[in-house]
């Protein structure tokens, strides 16, 4: 890959980033990127907090060989919290699951697990 075409592609990541990072005002905030790097369409089957919600939500459907970037923070007037939560995929024969955790007096912790007949392709 040219440098040029290095750059315009770092210049669209940043310019895709922008309106999610503004939203993403919380105390405590994550930017989560998912990628699909299968062959499969990665469909969102559920999602949930036990602390704070989405500034940007995750997109239902992550296309075969694309990506989705959403994130979650704190929410406003809240007291000592942070945001930890998870979002399910289903990729047909496997069920991928990204959890993360940004507490207020904690360390950050993201993780991410596959389940399923497929799940060590």
């Amino acid at each position: 890959m040219a440098l040029v075409e290095i750059i315009e592609a770092g210049a669209a990541a940043v310019e895709a980033l922008a309106p999610i990072l503004e939203g993403l005002n919380g105390a405590r905030s994550v930017l989560l990127e998912v990628d699909n790097n299968t062959d499969t369409t990665l469909t969102k089957i559920s999602d949930e907090h036990s602390h704070g919600g989405f500034a940007e939500i995750p997109s239902i459907v992550i296309p075969p060989q694309k990506a989705d970037i959403f994130g979650s923070q704190n929410v406003g007037g809240s007291i000592a919290t942070g945001t930890e939560g998870s979002v399910t995929y289903s990729g047909g024969d496997f069920t991928l699951i990204i959890s993360w955790n940004n507490l207020f007096l904690r360390s950050n912790e993201c993780d991410a697990s596959l389940t399923g007949a497929n799940a060590s392709l």
